[in-house]
């Protein structure tokens, strides 16, 4: 609708204004209930700091010391670019410092760096554009819209605000990085502007992407004060919400051998299949994952060992807003889960957190709700004792892994979760808990949440995570080869 376009008024009847005192009425009513809870249970006033460590990152090829690097066909490499500071390109297709995509074949890559070490490379040629330079940014969001393989050569910091479409084609990382404070900061700063925030890779109606190799930051961060409420309106670094399927099925995406971190969701799936392996989702102000029920669009995740670290709702999140009742209807979501799914995600009772601040005044009702509600002695089987800060006071500790969350009209939620193929069955430690909500919860006026079930660690056994645990050395070679690789 045009600014000049003419709107015709209407007078309203007593019915409507009646209607309209009503709703106003109600507004003011949650917001007091909403800041009354917050003074009186003070447990959403704490924060989650950011995990800043550096997270290590390499493109192991058969095994932990033996590497990998990929060159487009398209055009040809600066390898300067690619290995800063190095020379004595040697391999096939180079060239002095350029390796040529037309005449590059498979086989190794040797250069020196700047001290003289030598250092080698499996070099695979494959079909797709090589990105780098001045244009990078440019090009890259180019040829991915119109589906041509894109194979990194550089990290890149982006400049622009608009996110990257991937159409049904592959993305090369090459273990750089991108930085996509351009496109995640200016939502960020609006809240109003979008409550969800910005997205940096994206997948269009019917369609998939394939990323490999990359380390996504949704935002950067710098210092060591930055907490996960930085990131509540930042967006999202991977949506998969394919929506329109292809013969009677949706296509799959494919996210192997990346980190994504430092934004609201960092992997969202909505009627859109996914095959994730070898990953590391760290830094999340809502999910690390999160997958959408609704009607008629039953997504399958197969997610193969894969790490999530510190999020402020959970590890893995089912939200519904669409009822699909029936447990074994086609349309029910599927989380399979293959070798290990690691959830760091230990928060302190008093600042755990169910729903996103996204969903506004409502969040605070309820949140102040959970920290009250996981004082129940029902909890205390899942609650562990730590002393985090190393003055000999243990603080309650509940470890938030997986939710499935009933919202909006959908009134349950039973996604098939499945373990080494076995329904129902959980990785050693961890345990069902049915998180029982009050009733004024799940009426209206607030009518948000249905229903709750959390996998969690059961405290009965020592947890194989702790609070504060941080990643072993080994991680990455079992995220690449298996928890019973030698790394």
């Amino acid at each position: 609708m045009s600014e000049n376009q003419n709107v015709e008024k209407k007078k309203l009847s007593g019915g409507k204004i009646a209607a309209i005192v009503v709703a106003s009425i109600l507004v003011v009513v949650i917001i007091a209930v909403s800041v009354i809870l917050g003074v009186l249970l003070r447990s959403n006033g704490g924060t989650t700091t950011v995990g800043n460590d550096k997270l290590e990152f390499a493109v192991y090829d058969g095994d932990t010391s033996h590497f990998k690097h990929y060159v487009g066909n398209q055009n040809d490499v600066d390898l300067t670019k690619a290995f800063p500071g190095c020379t004595d390109f040697e391999g096939p297709g180079v060239n002095g410092t350029i390796i040529s995509g037309a005449t590059a074949t498979d086989g190794k890559l040797t250069f020196k760096d700047a001290e003289g070490n030598k250092h080698e490379r499996n070099l695979y040629v494959v079909d797709g554009y090589n990105v780098f330079g001045d244009t990078m940014e440019t090009d890259m969001r180019t040829k991915l819209g119109e589906g041509t393989p894109v194979i990194m050569q550089q990290s890149l910091t982006t400049t622009g605000d608009k996110t990257f479409d991937i159409n049904n084609t592959r993305l090369y990382g090459n273990g750089f990085e991108i930085h996509g404070d351009s496109i995640s900061a200016p939502k960020n700063q609006n809240k109003k502007k979008s409550s969800w925030g910005a997205t940096l890779f994206r997948i269009g109606d019917g369609t998939a992407l394939h990323i490999q190799d990359l380390h996504i930051f949704v935002n950067t961060v710098d210092g060591e004060s930055i907490t996960l409420e930085n990131f509540e309106y930042s967006g999202t670094g991977i949506d998969l919400a394919a929506n329109v399927q292809k013969d009677g099925n949706y296509l799959t995406s494919t996210i192997k051998n990346v980190i994504v971190e430092n934004g609201q969701k960092l992997v969202h799936v909505a009627g859109a299949n996914a095959n994730i392996e070898g990953c590391i989702f760290r830094n999340a102000a809502d999910a690390c994952v999160a997958m959408g029920t609704y009607a008629k669009k039953g997504s399958v995740v197969n997610l193969k060992n894969s790490v999530a670290m510190n999020s402020m709702v959970a590890g893995f999140l089912f939200y519904g807003w669409e009822a699909v009742t029936d447990p074994n209807s086609p349309f029910q979501n599927t989380l399979n889960i293959e070798g290990f799914f690691d959830i760091y995600n230990w928060k302190d009772t008093s600042t755990t957190k169910l729903v996103p601040a996204t969903e506004g005044i409502l969040a605070n009702v309820v949140n102040n709700m959970v920290s009250s509600e996981i004082e129940n002695p029902n909890f205390a089987p899942y609650i562990y004792m730590f002393d985090k800060d190393g003055d000999g006071a243990k603080d309650k500790n509940i470890h938030i892994g997986i939710i499935k969350l009933a919202t909006g009209s959908c009134s349950a939620q039973n996604p098939r979760i499945m373990y080494e193929g076995v329904e129902n069955k959980y990785q050693d430690g961890y345990a069902l808990i049915d998180f029982p909500l009050p009733g004024w919860v799940q009426k209206p006026p607030l009518d948000i949440v249905k229903a709750c079930e959390m996998i969690s660690y059961d405290s009965k056994q020592v947890p194989a995570i702790k609070p504060g645990d941080k990643l072993p050395s080994s991680i990455y070679g079992e995220l690449a080869f298996g928890r019973q690789a030698k790394a």
